[in-house]
């Protein structure tokens, strides 16, 4: 789903899978959007609650003049219902610049939740 948000704003990928500790759903989202010729990535969860939970955000680029991966992880507690953003970070925008962003949310060694996003789409 496109949506406006100072600008083009891409909404990327929901997905939503049981949380085995509880009955509530965990969800999690990726929201794209250029910004001074670099990309802005923010990764979001909603759910809960869980006490503690450990995210993984990972962007693969591909580039004529070859690859690279960056990371983040952490930890975060999401309390049942608001939206909780886990993670910003931001891509260097060149013309051949292409990336795969995947967020993925554990509950100990428990995967909740996963997303990906590829851009520009």
């Amino acid at each position: 789903m496109k949506c406006l948000r100072a600008g083009l704003c891409l909404f990327l990928g929901m997905l939503t899978m049981a949380n085995a500790r509880s009955a509530s759903p965990v969800e999690v989202w990726l929201e794209a959007a250029p910004a001074d010729g670099k990309v802005v990535v923010q990764a979001f969860a909603r759910g809960g609650p869980v006490p503690q939970l450990r995210y993984e955000l990972s962007a693969d680029k591909t580039a004529g003049s070859g690859s690279s991966t960056t990371r983040q992880a952490g930890l975060r507690k999401l309390a049942c219902c608001d939206p909780v953003v886990l993670s910003t970070i931001s891509l260097g925008g060149g013309a051949n610049d292409r990336y795969r962003i995947t967020l993925k949310l554990f509950a100990g060694n428990e995967l909740l939740a996963q997303t990906s996003l590829d851009w520009p789409e």
